[in-house]
């Protein structure tokens, strides 16, 4: 499970909530991805640094694309459908997509870790159900 995982990178060493999300996918899903993939994750934490999209959330779907997008995402039927499921998942369980809302559940010990958790989960359950 990708919600099992993601404490390595979030907690354990130190990676922002989209890095993570996409690290624990790579590890569970063994999608192969490289570092410039990560690195390109990455500019998505802290809500895209600026309290916009949460990188958790932008993580998730990113996890999404690198597993089901075959050529493209317009040819990509499961990708589109599993990233629209994603983000109305995560906003009807933690209530918005928008990380300065989200922020409210940081602590300075865990940072973000309760809304990268989620987003693993929910991750989880919305693949598992296809």
């Amino acid at each position: 499970m990708i919600a099992d995982r993601v404490k390595k990178y979030y907690l354990d060493q130190g990676y922002n909530c989209a890095e993570s999300v996409i690290h624990a996918a790579n590890d569970e899903w063994e999608l192969g991805l490289d570092d410039n993939t990560f690195k390109a994750l990455g500019c998505f934490g802290g809500g895209c640094c600026c309290g916009n999209l949460c990188g958790a959330l932008a993580g998730a779907i990113g996890a999404i694309g690198a597993k089901y997008i075959e050529k493209d995402m317009h040819s990509s039927l499961k990708a589109q459908e599993l990233t629209k499921k994603m983000m109305q998942s995560f906003c009807d369980e933690l209530g918005s997509e928008m990380c300065e809302d989200l922020s409210v559940n940081k602590t300075p010990e865990q940072r973000c870790f309760k809304v990268v958790e989620s987003a693993a989960k929910v991750l989880d359950r919305i693949v598992e159900e296809k």
